[in-house]
């Protein structure tokens, strides 16, 4: 089918059917965030040491970096429009929602000074290095996107039927978005992953289109495939797991998330009783529910 008579008739089944389309092997859905990330000590001591400067495929508005340590490091960032004149040394703010103090990881946001810049460095003013260094920058529109929540996001908390793994009533509709890492997830995949982490799961979510997507962050993905910049995305109509207007259409299990470790988050869940799998061979990032889940009662985020 080619690619007009394949977005004809997801248009068809939208518009025709409260359903969710189904994705499939060959829907070709490669559209993801791309992240600077450092796992190799002698790589991450270059970098903070060094401050090499790295160049951005378009202007930015935001950075928002994750670093691994047993405390905060004072981790700074320096930006500039054209590579010339730079911005002074700044910490970004951390955000103590997607900060995991238990386990060490720290996730801070740096907005640019002046709007827009095309180039960034790093550096550490500490000794002591992480473990793991992970950057994403971020347009305006995608900043806008990713606050975006009239239609995506709404703040109710429905109550839903108990999910098969957990009892508890609101996680599987509740669409409170809730950063973890550099992504955005809902209740029952914020359960998921913290438990996951606390059995020993060492990966991360590298981006703000690694969990729930809003329509404007997919179409973001849509128009790069389109325009010759980005992987084939599905458009922000089609069946995505990680799009909020599907996952409202089943419940928050139901979400997409691309992550640096699936196997071994695939292993936690199992002992936890979450059933998850990777559905499509040329995404090997990407990790779905096999069914239905939840945090059990009485769990708070």
């Amino acid at each position: 089918m080619n690619r007009a008579l394949w977005i004809l008739a997801i248009l068809v089944v939208t518009g025709c059917s409260a359903e969710v389309p189904a994705a499939s092997e060959a829907s070709r859905d490669h559209g993801r965030d791309t992240a600077f990330a450092l796992t190799d000590g002698t790589a991450i001591a270059a970098e903070l040491t060094m401050s090499p400067v790295h160049e951005a495929e378009v202007a930015f508005a935001r950075v928002s970096y994750l670093h691994r340590s047993t405390s905060r490091l004072p981790i700074e960032l320096s930006t500039s429009a054209e590579g010339v004149t730079w911005s002074e040394w700044s910490a970004g703010v951390v955000s103590d929602e997607a900060s995991d103090e238990e386990f060490g990881v720290w996730v801070s946001d740096l907005d640019v000074v002046d709007g827009e810049a095309r180039f960034w460095r790093v550096r550490s003013a500490d000794t002591a290095l992480p473990t793991e260094l992970a950057l994403v920058t971020q347009t305006i529109d995608e900043v806008a996107a990713d606050l975006e929540s009239a239609d995506d996001a709404p703040s109710s908390e429905a109550a839903s039927a108990g999910p098969e793994v957990g009892a508890a009533t609101g996680a599987l509709t509740s669409f409170r978005r809730y950063r973890f890492d550099l992504g955005r997830v809902g209740r029952s995949w914020l359960w998921l992953l913290r438990g996951a982490r606390n059995r020993g799961w060492r990966g991360s979510l590298y981006g703000p289109r690694t969990g729930l997507r809003t329509y404007a962050q997919q179409a973001s993905l849509w128009n790069a495939y389109q325009n010759g910049t980005g992987a084939p995305a599905f458009p922000p109509w089609g069946p995505s797991r990680h799009l909020i207007r599907n996952v409202r259409k089943v419940g928050t299990w139901y979400q997409a998330v691309d992550t640096s470790d699936v196997s071994g988050l695939v292993s936690r869940a199992r002992n936890m009783g979450v059933s998850l799998h990777v559905p499509y061979s040329g995404e090997s990032w990407h990790v779905e529910s096999r069914r239905a889940f939840g945090p059990p009662r009485g769990w708070n985020p």
